[in-house]
């Protein structure tokens, strides 16, 4: 009787122990069912405190652990957060969402061997788990290998068409390689799987943006804004397209907003200095590129932008200064080197200005504005050949028309100094004859007396202008270009008069005003 009742103790025992067991089991699931709730819910510390207790009840239950890894890296407590993945890892080696989460972590702490070694082992175990390859295609993506990265969104989105993430990270791909159509419409995918997923209207309106699509910009950067209104890279962005559109007031608006919400962002006080250079506010500009510097003192295009503000208010030692500082923080930024040039040129350093340019030149072959102003220290310096050369590719490389035209002018003023007036002739006739752009009004007036088809008296009437300052640079350019005409034809004594007359308008900024001074001394007049 006494072994019996001992047997039946010892089974009672051994049930309650199982049935205790089986309990603290339901219950951690109980507790991790709870965390998952959480955390779908944006309820980061109460997941965290639900999974640890899911752990505590069953150190086991690895799915707690990746649970708790999730919102420990969503927290950014990333060694933490691999640390319980590697647990989850140790209990399960099979758990392929794990590599998977893990390697996003690694990635995030700049351990890019470790998380493409954690994707692919991901994909090994799970050859269909989508969010792996897309996660892989990111890695690829930032490493540079942009057809690899695609192949793996690809295959996300195989795997997975209803996923908005690859089609975001595929949008994101196909912009930086210059493909906007396709880049937005992966944006477009992005947005109908996910009509709350702002990062895919910020970068659709980086995209059409860059198409120049500006109100569709505004459309899309309204809709981020309205998702997250504390968002202030998207009033920077809306900001920058309705400053594209020429509308500078509402762009400072957005700018002002973007700095109230975060008055350390050195972007928005620098697009908001451009704006207000942009508007002939050379003081303001000033003030905020120093904010923007205070902020971030290694911002080259900063002190470039700030530099080129202090030029326009007469200050050329400081604009200097600025630009050599740019070029000490970034010696490939081409336009610090331009801007220093044009500074140089402006303070008769011709030498230090073509040294500059040439280096300007050397950093972007193609940009037009520095062969321009080289090919005007040449021109000051009697260096017919090159100036010609120059003007010539400044024409090539350029997108405006009216610098085309400028140089032109340019080109028959050399021509016909160097004895070739009736070849000078042809080559203005023909540039203003010929290409899709229409010319601009003023230099065809140039044109057409420089080849005797307007008089002197139309061309000096014509520029006139409402517009004070538009009126003055013209008039100072109409001289120049009247006086050498007659400088031309040999008649030094009116041609010198008409240089006086352009120096008289006080345009000391313009080319014209300091190439009738040259003239003037060369015809040894006071």
């Amino acid at each position: 009787m006494k072994n019996a009742l001992h047997t039946a103790s010892l089974i009672l025992l051994l049930f309650l122990a199982a049935s205790a067991a089986s309990f603290a089991e339901d219950t951690a699931v109980d507790y991790f069912n709870r965390g998952n709730a959480k955390f779908s819910k944006g309820d980061l510390d109460g997941a965290m405190a639900d999974y640890t207790q899911a752990i505590e009840l069953n150190p086991k239950l690895s799915e707690a652990y990746l649970g708790r890894g999730s919102v420990r890296k969503n927290k950014g407590e990333l060694d933490e957060a691999i640390a319980d993945y590697t647990r989850a890892i140790e209990i399960n080696p099979k758990y392929s969402e794990v590599y998977d989460n893990r390697g996003v972590a690694k990635k995030a702490k700049g351990d890019l061997v470790g998380a493409i070694k954690d994707y692919n082992h991901a994909i090994e175990l799970n050859p269909k788990l989508s969010t792996a390859y897309s996660n892989r295609g990111a890695y690829k993506d930032d490493m540079g290998d942009r057809d690899g990265a695609i192949a793996d969104y690809n295959q996300a989105i195989e795997l997975n068409p209803k996923s908005c993430k690859p089609y975001y990270n595929r949008g994101n791909t196909m912009k930086a390689k210059g493909d906007l159509d396709k880049a937005i419409d992966d944006y477009n995918r992005a947005i109908e799987l996910n009509p709350k997923l702002g990062e895919a209207y910020g970068n659709r309106g980086l995209a059409k943006s860059a198409k120049g699509d500006f109100e569709g910009a505004i459309a899309d950067f309204n809709q981020v804004i309205e998702i997250n209104p504390k968002d202030s890279t998207a009033y920077t962005a809306r900001g920058l397209a309705k400053q594209d559109k020429g509308l500078l007031d509402d762009a400072i608006k957005d700018y002002n907003q973007a700095i109230e919400i975060n008055p350390k962002d050195g972007n928005a006080y620098y697009d908001r200095g451009n704006a207000k250079q942009a508007k002939g506010d050379p003081d303001g500009a000033i003030a905020d590129y120093n904010q923007t510097i205070d902020i971030n003192p290694n911002f080259a295009e900063a002190y470039t932008n700030r530099g080129t503000a202090k030029r326009n208010k007469g200050d050329l030692d400081a604009a200097g200064a600025d630009f050599t500082q740019a070029i000490k923080i970034n010696p490939e930024l081409f336009e610090a080197y331009f801007n220093r040039g044009v500074t140089n040129k402006a303070k008769g350093d011709l030498d230090g200005a073509i040294a500059d340019l040439h280096r300007a030149i050397e950093l972007n072959p193609k940009y037009s504005e520095a062969y321009y102003g080289l090919a005007e220290c040449d021109q000051f310096k009697s260096n017919w050949n090159n100036a010609l050369s120059e003007y010539r590719h400044a024409s090539e490389h350029s997108m405006r028309r009216e610098l085309q035209d400028y140089c032109h002018l340019s080109i028959w003023i050399i021509r016909t100094r160097l004895g070739d007036r009736q070849a000078a002739d042809k080559e203005l006739a023909a540039h203003m004859e010929k290409g899709s752009n229409t010319p601009t009004d003023w230099a065809s007036k140039v044109a057409g007396h420089l080849l005797g088809t307007v008089t002197e008296v139309d061309l000096i009437a014509a520029a006139e202008s409402p517009d004070a300052r538009k009126k003055n640079g013209q008039v100072c350019e109409a001289w120049y270009y009247v006086g050498m005409k007659k400088l031309f034809a040999g008649d030094k004594k009116s041609a010198a008069d008409d240089f006086r007359k352009c120096i008289a308008t006080k345009q000391e900024d313009f080319t014209e005003c300091k190439f009738a001074n040259a003239e003037l001394k060369a015809l040894g007049e006071p």
